[in-house]
């Protein structure tokens, strides 16, 4: 019996779109000599068209990072960890921060309250 893990993509085809199903298994052979698959953690299903969502991409890798740091911390090899991650990064990319462009604020005008109490009658009498 080995310590080997891998990940898992069982693409389904649905009407108009498809689903991907993403897990971390663990593959082994029972007493019968077949190969069994142990699921050890089911990351979700996402469909096609989330895979460019950036609010599913930080989701799905922020609980992926952290499954893959206990798989890390129970002895599984560095190796199988990077393939898991090499495998799920060729089908969802890690998101990206995106800087905001600076943008030239306007000078504020000062008001004197006559200006406050002629824009706004309601509140200031």
């Amino acid at each position: 019996m080995t310590n080997k893990h891998s990940g898992k993509i069982v693409p389904k085809k649905r009407k108009g779109f498809t689903s991907y199903k993403l897990s971390i298994i663990k593959p082994y052979r029972n007493w019968h000599g077949k190969s069994v698959n142990e699921l050890v953690k089911n990351l979700g299903t996402i469909r096609d068209y989330e895979l460019d969502d950036p609010a599913v991409q930080q989701r799905f890798w922020k609980e992926c990072d952290a499954e893959l740091l206990r798989l890390m911390l129970n002895h599984v090899t560095r190796v199988d960890v990077e393939q898991i991650r090499k495998k799920f990064e060729a089908l969802i990319p890690r998101p990206t921060l995106s800087v905001a462009k600076l943008v030239s604020a306007k000078p504020i005008k000062k008001s004197s309250l006559a200006d406050i109490q002629k824009k706004y009658p309601v509140i200031l009498k």
